[in-house]
Formats: structure tokens, sequence, C-alpha cells
């Protein structure tokens, strides 16, 4: 699997200019959701080579919740008529009841059972924007994507608890092993098992810098089989959607100093993101006092 992380290793002496943090509201039915973060990848990677000193920034992303409505309901974006969201329902008890799976290629069935030319032309525009960004959907009936029936909050606990134990790298390339994984080969993350395996598979990365991470399978899977951040998730994936205004995902809202902030909804080109990127730069020397012409 090619996984664009974000290398914070830095290759210039001294310590790094500055720090980007990168607030991500998401859902996994959502290939939207991947797009725009090997989008971000990319763009990241291309501003550390055009800007001056950019090599030596940080990025810091900071995973947030967000359940997609419906039982396996299907949506559209406002930013491309082609565009699906695959939403699923989301446990509400601590003590949920094993899950299943529903596919993808079911779910789009169901949602264009009397337009089932538009539900080719959905498919259709996923793969050739999946494939311009190295990503092969496969929304193959039983092997490919599937949807839990039961939600995404093991999944999004999962992240959190990799994130606390082990770093945001860690849960950046945690997530890109989920994404691939969900997109490109099928594995039902509505299986707690397939939930560990991926995880234990990110010690393989080297997650961008010099150190291979080693995810310890039993930590996970004990966090996976208790009750422990449930709360927290739903908590906060309600507060996203009634408290923060949240309608789609994904989200995204990028800081610099006090003096730089913006937010964008959707998958946007790389280009967009350099843009963004640069003017975050440009204001956090301007607040700061040193300023660098590019």
């Amino acid at each position: 699997m090619s996984a664009p992380l974000v290398n914070n290793s830095g290759t210039d002496a001294g310590p790094p200019r500055m720090t980007f943090h990168i607030d991500i509201t998401f859902d996994f039915p959502c290939p939207w959701c991947y797009i725009g973060h090997r989008r971000l990848s990319r763009a990241i990677d291309l501003y550390r080579k055009v800007y001056p000193g950019g090599r030596n920034d940080v990025f810091q992303f900071h995973w947030h919740p967000f359940y997609l409505s419906g039982t396996a309901s299907l949506c559209e974006t406002a930013s491309d008529s082609a565009t699906i969201s695959l939403g699923s329902a989301n446990c509400t008890s601590s003590a949920c009841a094993p899950s299943s799976s529903v596919s993808a290629t079911e779910v789009l069935s169901t949602r264009f059972a009397d337009q089932p030319e538009r539900a080719a032309a959905v498919v259709d525009r996923l793969h050739q924007v999946g494939r311009s960004e190295g990503i092969l959907f496969d929304f193959s009936p039983g092997t490919g994507m599937k949807i839990p029936r039961a939600g995404t909050r093991d999944v999004h606990r999962l992240v959190r608890l990799v994130d606390r134990k082990y770093g945001d790298v860690a849960a950046q390339a945690l997530v890109e092993q989920l994404y691939h994984g969900i997109y490109e080969e099928g594995v039902d993350v509505g299986e707690k098992e397939e939930l560990v395996r991926l995880a234990a598979g990110v010690k393989e990365a080297s997650c961008g810098s010099d150190k291979v991470l080693s995810i310890d399978e039993g930590t996970i899977r004990a966090w996976m089989e208790s009750d422990e951040g449930c709360e927290e998730i739903d908590k906060e994936a309600e507060r996203a959607r009634a408290g923060e205004g949240v309608t789609g995902v994904p989200t995204f809202v990028v800081s610099g100093s006090k003096a730089s902030r913006e937010a964008l909804e959707g998958a946007h080109d790389v280009g967009d993101w350099l843009e963004v990127l640069t003017k975050i730069k440009q204001a956090n020397e301007e607040h700061s006092g040193a300023k660098i012409s590019v």
C-alpha cells in the first residue's frame, strides 16, 4: 500500500519554523474523505518542496468523528453531483451486538433503484477521480467496500486510541490504512478483529520518520472489546453536527498562529490546498514579524 504520510522529521538543521494544526472532521463511509485526505497529503508534500523553509514546518493532524445519517443511506454533496457519501446507523448502546455490514453496491442499488444508470455514473466518477489520486476504489459486490450496519463508532474509537497512545503521525498512518482497507481491499471494519489487524499493521509503516512504530496488538484488542471511549466519541460526533454546525464531510480547519485560520469543506484540489497553506504561513510570518518572500 502506498501511503503519502506527512513527514515531520525535517531535513534541515534547527528547530521547526512553524506548526500547522489541521483539524479534520470525517467519517469513513464517505469516499470523498479518503480523496480529500490524499489530496491534502500531496499538497503538504508539494508545499515543503516549493516554500522556502517549508521542509522544516510541522503538520499536526487532529481527527474528529462525524456520523453520517441513515441506516445505510446515500446522499450527494453540493460540490459534485456524482459524489456519494455512504452513511450507517450508529449504535447508541454501550453494549452493541456484533455488527453486520452491507455492501456499497447494495446501498447504491437501493438508492437508485429507479435510476440504475445514475448508480453507474456515481461509481464511474469515483473510479476516475480515485485513479487520478492513486486510489483504486472497489465497489464490487461481495468483495468490495462494506459499510457497518452498527455504525463507525468503533473505527473512530480506534483512531482516538492510537492518537493518544502513539501520537498524531501514527494516527494518520492508521487512517490511511483504514481508508485503503475499506475502499481498496473490501475490509469489513464492522468486525473488530479486522480493526485490530489493520492497527497492528501500522507497525510496518515508517510513518514519515526514522522511527518504525510498533503498535501493541493486545492493547488494541482490549480497547476494542471494552466500552471505553464510546460516550466520548458519540458526544463529539453530536457536537460537530449540532454545536459546531458541521453538515457534511470532510471538513478541515487549518490554523497556524492566532492570526491565521482557514476552514474548508469537501475534497479540494492540491492547488487550493497549497494556496491555503501559503496564506497561513505568510500570516504567521507577519504576526511574528518575520516574512519570507516567495
